[in-house]
């Protein structure tokens, strides 16, 4: 079974408020104009099941080759730096995963990273 974990939920209803709104739907209004030292922070969908977490994020634009991805056990931190566009994001995990296992794919604009998660015998408390 495949569960959403959501972060924050007052952010996501500000997200949905923010894109319900008919006179913000053009899409120079889902971006900022960020200044050449600004980062944003990219939208984050955390799903949990019983093996793994997955972690999606929409990076439009964006070389696999520009993407930093640092793991621990409980935290993931994405960070891109291009040319065009600065990213920055720190994801709290909703269980200990195995640093080591971690797969990730960029298709479409859209990052996809997959962490197995430990077993409870093996977390070290």
């Amino acid at each position: 079974m495949l569960r959403r974990v959501l972060r924050n939920p007052d952010e996501d209803a500000k997200v949905y408020r923010r894109y319900s709104d008919p006179l913000e739907r053009t899409p120079a209004s889902f971006s900022k104009d960020l200044g050449a030292n600004e980062k944003s922070e990219p939208l984050v969908d955390v799903f949990e099941d019983r093996e793994s977490v997955t972690v999606v994020t929409q990076l439009t634009g964006v070389d696999r080759s520009n993407v930093d991805l640092h793991t621990t056990q409980d935290k993931l931190t994405i960070s891109v730096d291009s040319p065009d566009r600065k990213h920055f994001r720190e994801v709290r995990l909703p269980a200990k995963v195995d640093v080591g296992s971690s797969s990730s794919r960029l298709k479409n604009g859209v990052l996809e990273i997959r962490l197995r998660k430990l077993r409870e015998e093996l977390v070290v408390r």
